[in-house]
């Protein structure tokens, strides 16, 4: 369902007006606020965008599977990486980087590997929710 809700936003951003869903570009996000209720839709579109889809998938489904299979440690990596990797078409289409520049961005695989840890230890999607909404919009991811 999630998944479903997440591909019908995706959607509807595509058919919005012009300038109605994308951010321009170099616009600073300050100058996209413009009161309490731009903020609570702003966390909430990227809390059913991006938040819940990537944190069940990736968190609450593979890992555990991968960790089934082969060592936590490299669980943890893998589902890291393919977090990482997830981001790449956003790299390239959302903020026109060319491809060498997108990998080089996702390099860092840290906010994965966070996210698998507090996941293992605390198996609390609540705390990853609210990690990716106000931790990882810091690093842009």
């Amino acid at each position: 369902g999630i998944i479903i809700l997440n591909v019908l936003a995706g959607v509807l951003f595509q058919i919005l007006p012009p300038g109605e869903g994308v951010t321009a570009q170099g616009e600073d996000l300050s100058q996209q606020l413009s009161g309490p209720l731009s903020v609570l839709l702003l966390l909430l579109g990227l809390l059913l965008r991006a938040a819940l889809p990537e944190e069940l998938v990736l968190r609450v489904g593979l890992q555990p599977r991968l960790a089934a299979f082969m060592p936590v440690g490299w669980a943890l990596i893998l589902q890291a990486l393919l977090f990482s990797a997830g981001h790449l078409p956003q790299q390239l289409l959302a903020y026109d980087h060319p491809l060498l520049l997108g990998l080089a961005y996702l390099l860092p695989i840290e906010n994965g590997l966070i996210a698998g840890y507090l996941w293992h230890r605390t198996r609390s999607l609540p705390l990853l929710l609210l990690i990716h909404l106000l931790a990882f919009a810091r690093f842009g991811i």
